[in-house]
């Protein structure tokens, strides 16, 4: 339920240390929460290592990529990537849950995203991190199969809002 709470950061009648103590708190409640969904996620793992679209349904498959996508442990999120890449061409993993692994774990190697979903404050306005070819997300998303152009993506995720 805790981040489902993280609007309550940007509550414009909290001062800036308040707004603090919020993200403080939730971020502490976030990461054992997400540290223990991966813990158990890991236990149910199938003998293939991913979960199917067409062997376990799509909802199965969504909320296993959810506790990847959060999770503290980079090396799991790193492996999930691996098993989903092999399931990707059959549609046996959504191709977004795909592609926003794929930017998470290239960010977090410090190396430019391919398909333009990771995004940071910086100087104070929402940004996406670094792009590979910029020119070319659209079609990178296309050849996945992820439907949604990157100007969606930037009007979804509010790029070029402020933040903190």
């Amino acid at each position: 339920m805790t981040r489902q709470n993280l609007w309550m950061i940007d509550d414009a009648s909290l001062n800036a240390e308040q707004r603090q103590i919020v993200e403080d708190a939730l971020g502490t409640s976030l990461l054992e929460i997400d540290a223990g969904n991966t813990e158990e996620l890991k236990k149910l793992l199938p003998k293939a290592g991913w979960f199917a679209n067409r062997r376990h349904g799509r909802q199965v498959t969504h909320g296993a990529w959810l506790i990847a996508q959060h999770s503290p442990d980079n090396a799991f999120r790193e492996y999930a990537l691996g098993k989903m890449s092999a399931l990707l061409k059959y549609g046996d993993v959504d191709a977004r849950d795909y592609a926003l692994t794929f930017d998470r774990v290239q960010a977090h190697k410090g190396l430019p995203q391919r398909y333009g979903s990771q995004a940071r404050c910086r100087e104070g306005r929402l940004l996406l991190q670094p792009i590979e070819n910029e020119s070319a997300v659209n079609a990178a998303r296309e050849e996945i199969g992820w439907n949604q152009t990157i100007e969606e993506t930037k009007g979804d995720l509010e790029i070029g809002k402020p933040c903190n």
